[in-house]
């Protein structure tokens, strides 16, 4: 996918939507006693995506890093014990951390996309404030301190994600 991302005034980047659902990870906890077989297909293929989002996540924290987890905290602000719930699979990867996780690690845009799309759904850049204020961080290759202060300046309700790294 090509992005094509037009140069926005504050006002007009503030006038983007920003996505309610952004911040919400949670633990993995399933109780699959009482479901359905199209419930179950449903949560199948998104246990699939999960499990292929974490493979390459994982991928990439070694390519990209060698898998130290002191680049990681400093390229991206994502702890250690961070990084090891969303291997385990004990916590899901939001989106903001994820985000975090590829502009710390100069991932491109298109890569991010296609992981994004296996996380909840690909780059809304017209649609939604944060999704804008990745791609260009992205485009950009900023690093994670420039990424933050955008987020402070356009989303100071996600900078919890930021103060506390990771």
């Amino acid at each position: 996918m090509s992005f094509s991302l037009i140069k926005l005034t504050k006002d007009e980047i503030l006038s983007i939507p920003l996505d309610d659902n952004l911040g919400k990870e949670q633990r993995t906890e399933k109780n699959y006693a009482r479901v359905t077989m199209g419930e179950m297909r449903g949560i199948l293929a998104d246990d699939s995506r999960k499990i292929a989002l974490r493979k390459k996540v994982q991928s990439l924290f070694f390519e990209k890093i060698g898998g130290n987890y002191a680049k990681l905290d400093v390229l991206a602000q994502v702890k250690q014990n961070t990084f090891q719930k969303w291997m385990n699979g004990s916590t899901t990867i939001g989106r903001v951390n994820l985000a975090k996780f590829l502009v710390g690690l100069g991932i491109d845009i298109d890569s991010a996309d296609e992981l994004f799309s296996l996380q909840s759904h690909p780059l809304n850049c017209s649609g939604d404030r944060f999704d804008h204020i990745v791609a260009k961080a992205l485009k950009d290759k900023d690093e994670i301190e420039n990424f933050a202060d955008s987020v402070m300046t356009y989303c100071p309700e996600l900078m919890r994600y930021f103060e506390n790294s990771g």
